[in-house]
């Protein structure tokens, strides 16, 4: 049997941390992005009427950085709508893709720079019908654009869509799973080399043994 030094272990659970960015306190970053729209209608039986709603998303996995598509079951979008006196939601999503990326909805960014949503509501094709108040039958954001279809079968498209960054609402601090081990590595360490330390204060320096 022979007696444990406990001052590797603290060195190498600090090593951990320094490794893993944890003296510096690294939290995981959690907050909600919330951007306001207004549709302007340029054509069409709605001309001349403008429509609002907003939509927000976790900014977790944001980065700034090439093309990135942000979604329902990733990052948490939320759409609301109003329109002809109806509030629409991501769960009004109709699943019609039309030439759309999945998934559905969605909103994509730039290089950081916001390029519009990708959302559809239909009432009477997609594999999600939702009426939709007279004279609309289906309406559709792409990016900058928003079209319509009235109960004559007739399309407008192209309607503009102006994006307007609203707030930012940080969320309460996330560690992360490094720090989190990390701080449980150098606890553990503390604990036991206190143990040996008490031990040997009272006369017994072999009472933590290793085989």
């Amino acid at each position: 049997m022979k007696c444990i030094n406990y001052s590797p272990l603290l060195l190498m659970a600090g090593l951990a941390l320094l490794n893993y960015g944890v003296l510096g306190i690294r939290p995981a970053r959690s907050a909600t992005l919330v951007y306001d729209f207004t549709v302007d209608i340029t054509q069409g039986i709605l001309v001349g009427e403008s429509f609002s709603g907003w939509f927000s998303f976790d900014e977790t996995r944001f980065t700034g950085m090439g093309t990135e598509v942000f979604d329902v079951s990733n990052d948490n979008l939320k759409i609301e709508f109003s329109f002809l006196g109806k509030f629409f939601t991501e769960a009004d999503e109709s699943f019609e893709l039309f030439g759309r990326t999945l998934p559905v909805p969605n909103v994509t960014f730039q290089d950081g720079i916001l390029q519009g949503l990708s959302y559809r509501v239909d009432e009477n094709r997609g594999n999600n019908q939702v009426p939709i108040p007279d004279p609309v039958i289906d309406f559709t954001f792409s990016g900058f654009g928003f079209g319509y279809r009235d109960l004559n079968d007739d399309i407008f498209e192209n309607n503009p869509i102006a994006y307007q960054f609203r707030e930012r609402i940080a969320m309460n601090s996330i560690p992360e799973p490094n720090m989190i081990l990390g701080l449980l590595a150098v606890g553990a360490a503390s604990f036991l080399a206190s143990r040996s330390r008490s031990r040997n204060e009272d006369g017994n320096p072999n009472s933590i043994v290793g085989y």
